[in-house]
């Protein structure tokens, strides 16, 4: 009888994780980090400060979540020891490179909860009165 309760909870459905933040302040929030620290991995507690958040805070942690969904931080470790790196993509955002536009696009669709939107409305978005019902 547990076991099958146990089985229930993990087959559960899960909506996908919405980004705290925005593409837009993603891309803000990797330019803070690259103009103090460029390209170099980045203690996350670190990080934190930098956006203005306390070390080891859940928002802050959601924000890395977020940038590393869109594509814009690679981590490395885990907990504590985890280490932020701008990736590529968000590099040559940063840097203003002549595929911008079609990089942001990618990470625009980056998080699953976007990719699932953009595929059940087969690239033919509503308003967005319709899509918050």
């Amino acid at each position: 009888m547990a076991e099958q309760k146990a089985q229930e909870k993990r087959t559960k459905h899960r909506s996908p994780n919405y980004p705290l933040v925005s593409l837009k302040k993603a891309v803000d929030l990797t330019k803070v980090l690259y103009d103090k620290d460029r390209r170099s991995a980045v203690p996350i507690e670190i990080a934190h400060e930098r956006w203005g958040y306390k070390r080891g805070s859940g928002a802050g942690n959601q924000c890395v979540a977020a940038l590393k969904s869109y594509g814009l931080l690679e981590v490395d470790g885990q907990g504590n020891a985890r280490k932020l790196r701008i990736s590529e993509p968000a590099y040559r955002i940063i840097l203003g490179a002549d595929d911008r536009q079609q990089l942001l696009r990618q990470m625009a669709l980056g998080p699953s909860i976007y990719q699932e939107t953009w595929n059940y409305f087969k690239g033919e978005l509503p308003q967005d009165d319709v899509l918050r019902q």
